[in-house]
């Protein structure tokens, strides 16, 4: 059975939401979707948090007290959908539900600004570049530098970061995995 709610429909009410995720399963999460030309995505998942499906996400999401998350609900739908960075919600320093990133959340992104998949992440890759680039530059704006070693020293901090992204999704496919294989011994 798939169970799921437009985007918008989500952000209008945290006390639904917040039952919405009370009323699933442990492992159940509610797919919340946006349509864009009439595909819908997957951009986000709501789930109450449980320590067996979400005790890894701890360390690479951003932890929201319940206030702040509740009060502010389409912005941080809205930043999970755009950044791919989950959220993990807390209630006094405890952990309740947890927004996790969407299936289809950079494909979303991609076809609301009409290019493709692999064109939007080329984007990503090489504004990380850009970024290293200008962070070099502001270091040396006194010194004479040679622009192509700079882009040269971005670019390895680039990879630096892209292998530091493989290393968490590394975890999360293991994770993914062991959740498979539990799921089939059951």
């Amino acid at each position: 059975m798939e169970m799921g709610l437009k985007a918008v429909a989500f952000t209008r009410d945290w006390k639904l939401a917040r039952q919405k995720a009370m009323n699933l399963a442990d492992d159940e999460y509610l797919s919340i979707y946006a349509q864009h030309s009439g595909v819908k995505y997957e951009v986000a998942r709501w789930s109450h948090f449980t320590d067996d499906f979400d005790r890894v996400k701890i360390d690479f999401y951003l932890p929201v007290p319940t206030r702040v998350f509740g009060e502010r609900l389409a912005e941080q739908l809205e930043h999970t959908s755009k950044t791919g960075i989950g959220k993990i919600v807390l209630f006094r320093d405890t952990p309740r539900y947890v927004l996790d990133p969407g299936g289809r959340w950079l494909s979303y992104q991609a076809a609301c600004f009409g290019v493709p998949r692999s064109r939007y992440l080329e984007a990503i890759r090489a504004t990380r570049t850009v970024q290293h680039i200008l962070d070099k530059q502001e270091k040396q704006f006194r010194k004479e530098s040679m622009p192509l070693k700079i882009r040269a020293e971005a670019a390895e901090e680039a990879l630096a970061d892209l292998e530091i992204d493989r290393g968490l999704l590394e975890g999360e496919v293991s994770h993914l995995r062991r959740e498979v294989a539990r799921n089939g011994a059951e």
